[in-house]
């Protein structure tokens, strides 16, 4: 058993001896093939002449592709020797400016022929990695006057009468505010003589009124501010209410536009005085409905608001504010505007005020 181990141990030695006394092929054709791709360096010395690699660029506006444009540009003269592979060059026409350093790669010796053809000048190079500074003056044209444009399209957001949601209506384009055209023209408006008494509402196509515009614009309880006046208590909407406005339309006012009137006359125009009108007589018959509600105790109020009396009497909105409107000129006779401007709107918060107190 001994002897066999003994020689195994030997033929293992000799087995080793043998491998490391062969050498492995990849070690020896490795440099052979890294030496055939190395490139030998040209001898350059300084006052040779080179050409060098530039980087053309494309220029759409002038109508140049750098596809046809020239790969290298000169001469130029060797100066010094940086490095065994980095050279530093200059102008031909001026040797004491060092224009930068280059490696050899993008160097190559310029060979002059005998058939004295034309040379180009050669211009500043472009480095592999970079631009040269611009020395050229760059003029800037002054810009001519500005042009006269027309105002910009307005567009309001309004809330829709068929599902109470925001409805983005844009308004006709406002006339040029140029001197061409500087004088303005107040359009005629639709509505009865007796809203155009109130001068907050004369609105004219040019938008100087722009108070009455804000009041157009604003949604039905936010806009309950500028109809009333200051001092007048403005009562939220419920829960109930709004679930209300969201399903049912609420008409007030004959005449009014709905939705379903627009889509059918799209053809016909409708000019923003009369939009503006409309807008403030719905304004006026919310505002008419908190009269109601302030009219009553507060201990009546859940159910005697509006909202509590349509759902008692069960009756269709048509005839709710009808009732509601006979139940305001039953307490106030005097109050028999309908244009619910901010006069009338006046009114009715000293008449509810005056009711409350004598109660």
């Amino acid at each position: 058993m001994a002897e066999q181990v003994v020689m195994s141990q030997q033929q293992l030695e000799q087995l080793l001896r043998s491998i490391s006394v062969n050498p492995n092929p990849t070690a020896v054709t490795a440099p052979v093939g890294s030496d055939l791709r190395h490139r030998e360096v040209a001898p350059y010395e300084p006052g040779d002449k080179v050409l060098v690699e530039v980087h053309a660029l494309s220029d759409a506006a002038k109508g140049y592709t750098s596809k046809f444009a020239p790969r290298r540009d000169g001469p130029y003269l060797i100066k010094t020797q940086c490095s065994p592979t980095t050279y530093k060059i200059a102008s031909v026409s001026n040797p004491n400016e060092i224009i930068g350093s280059y490696h050899v790669s993008a160097l190559r010796p310029f060979v002059e022929d005998d058939n004295n053809d034309e040379v180009f000048a050669p211009i500043r190079p472009i480095r592999r990695r970079g631009r040269p500074k611009i020395n050229q003056e760059v003029v800037i044209k002054q810009p001519d006057a500005q042009p006269v444009t027309a105002a910009p399209e307005v567009v309001t957001t309004v809330k829709s009468l068929s599902n109470g949601r925001p409805v983005r209506r844009r308004q006709p384009k406002q006339p040029c505010v140029g001197e061409c055209c500087r004088t303005t023209t107040t359009h005629p408006t639709s509505f009865d003589s007796s809203s155009t008494t109130n001068q907050d509402l004369d609105v004219t196509r040019d938008g100087s009124n722009e108070k009455a515009r804000n009041i157009a614009a604003e949604s039905d309880y936010t806009s309950i501010t500028e109809i009333l006046g200051r001092g007048c208590r403005i009562s939220k909407p419920t829960d109930a209410e709004r679930q209300y406005n969201k399903r049912f339309a609420s008409p007030v006012v004959n005449g009014f536009t709905t939705d379903e009137d627009e889509e059918q006359e799209k053809n016909k125009k409708i000019d923003n005085c009369t939009k503006l009108v409309c807008r403030i007589r719905k304004n006026g018959a919310d505002f008419m409905k908190n009269v109601f509600t302030l009219i009553y105790d507060d201990k009546f109020m859940a159910e005697n608001t509006w909202m509590g009396k349509k759902n008692k009497l069960n009756l269709s909105e048509l005839k709710f504010n009808k009732t509601v409107r006979e139940a305001i000129q039953s307490k106030f006779p005097d109050l028999t505007s309908s244009d619910f401007t901010r006069k009338a709107g006046e009114w009715f918060r000293l008449g509810a005020q005056r009711y409350k107190r004598q109660k």
